[in-house]
């Protein structure tokens, strides 16, 4: 079978080598097209000056197998680089100072970060009567109705930032964080739910990445995907002719038996016309990811654990930063300290229209109004996403549900990509898996 992927980030990668890795006895004939130079999309790894910088996400987190099998897949496995244990506290900055994220209910009880009121409000969460409607809602509604104001503002939407760059009023709380809508309907409530499952409240799983970076992964891939990686082709326009699929733009045709696509909701909406109004309503946060290296003894004192990200009612250019030198020791040369800090996103569109030594000002006073590092950095680097990260607005499910709908009346159409099943690298190797799977199916 001949067989396009359209994107070669994470998505389309994953999905050619799964394609030709457990596509025997039958072979296909696979050709990626990526419009930029360089393969990888967001996900990448620059070394320079001896510091380690991401270019997207940090890492993975283990729990969800995908990335941790396809290493292994790829003979990788022994690059895997667990988070430092002295990363694992994390904080919250209120606009006044760092507060340590409790761990437990007695550190919830003693910390300073959520008020006397606020803590009951959370308390009596087994109270609240569950929502009976199965209608989707935000991620902000469902938290003020089961946990109250206060616990929005200096728990969830910092969450919502550090994950989605997003805003809780805007997001959907069965797309975003569906284990959530889930419990509370089979629970009746989140506190119950912790209690009946044996665990707290926090995301499962330790952060991982690979010894030179998340650019391992994308390297791996490319190497054992080789020629059938082509880099500067962008995709224009994707139409059936006879019985084929037939692929047009910069400067080439070429047909296809099948055709996935990997791409973001926009870029679907621009080369499949069926699929133009759907995909079309999805929209994007913008990020600046700002790598700023200190020396070491600047820092020691100030910038400890995993990272900060910012309360919701506090105005800071940064949603947060991660430590990064501490996370993976190897991130930052000898004597220094690696810092990156997270600028913008939905809330703060605005940040992304500044210069950059706008930008830089602006994140260094944030970053020394939560850490009171004050430190000229040494090392700067500069990243912006216009279009970072989806977003999945309230009955973004039905915008998936009709798109799936339209694929299901055109042959050899398969959909992948972060913009309609997970965020994440893990989320978006898992649909990749299953789309090869599909495919490999076929007899």
């Amino acid at each position: 079978m001949k067989i396009a992927i359209i994107g070669g980030g994470i998505s389309g990668l994953s999905a050619a080598y799964y394609l030709t890795k457990n596509a025997a006895p039958k072979a296909h004939n696979i050709t990626v097209y990526e419009k930029e130079k360089r393969p990888g999309g967001t996900i990448g790894t620059i070394k320079e000056d001896g510091f380690t910088a991401e270019t997207g996400p940090n890492g993975y987190l283990d729990s969800k197998p995908y990335i941790t099998e396809l290493a292994a897949a790829l003979n990788i496995q022994g690059s895997l680089l667990k988070a430092d244990a002295a990363s694992a506290a994390r904080y919250i900055f209120d606009g006044k100072k760092l507060h340590k994220l409790p761990e437990n209910p007695g550190a919830f009880i003693k910390s300073g970060l959520i008020s006397i009121a606020g803590k009951l409000r959370i308390i009596a969460e087994p109270l609240v009567v569950p929502k009976k409607s199965s209608e989707d809602e935000s991620v902000a509604s469902f938290t003020r109705r089961r946990l109250g104001r206060e616990a929005l503002d200096k728990l969830v939407t910092p969450m919502v930032s550090g994950i989605f760059a997003g805003d809780p009023e805007k997001l959907s709380l069965k797309s975003a964080f569906p284990r959530m809508f889930e419990l509370e309907r089979e629970y009746g409530s989140l506190f119950k739910a912790m209690a009946k499952l044996g665990r707290g409240g926090a995301p499962p799983g330790k952060l991982t990445s690979f010894d030179n970076g998340m650019g391992v992964i994308i390297e791996a891939l490319s190497k054992n995907l080789g020629r059938n990686i082509k880099t500067g082709f962008s995709v224009d326009s994707v139409k059936r002719i006879g019985g084929s699929w037939s692929l047009s733009g910069s400067g080439f045709m070429s047909s296809h038996d099948a055709v996935v696509f990997a791409v973001p909701s926009y870029e679907l909406a621009g080369m499949f016309e069926p699929a133009r109004a759907a995909a079309g309503r999805i929209d994007y946060a913008p990020l600046s990811v700002v790598h700023l290296g200190f020396e070491q003894k600047d820092i020691e004192k100030k910038a400890a654990g995993f990272g900060f990200l910012t309360a919701g009612k506090v105005k800071n250019a940064a949603l947060g930063a991660v430590f990064a030198s501490i996370i993976f020791r190897n991130r930052a040369p000898e004597g220094k300290g690696l810092i990156t800090v997270m600028a913008g996103g939905d809330k703060n569109r605005e940040v992304y229209a500044l210069t950059d030594a706008d930008l830089l000002k602006a994140v260094l006073d944030g970053l020394k109004r939560a850490t009171g590092i004050s430190a000229a950095p040494v090392f700067t680097k500069i990243i912006r996403h216009e279009k970072a990260i989806p977003i999945y607005r309230v009955g973004h499910e039905d915008i998936v549900a009709e798109l799936l709908k339209i694929f299901s009346g055109f042959p050899g159409l398969y959909l992948g990509g972060n913009a309609f099943f997970g965020i994440s690298a893990s989320d978006m190797v898992k649909r990749s898996a299953a789309v090869a799977a599909e495919i490999n199916s076929i007899r």
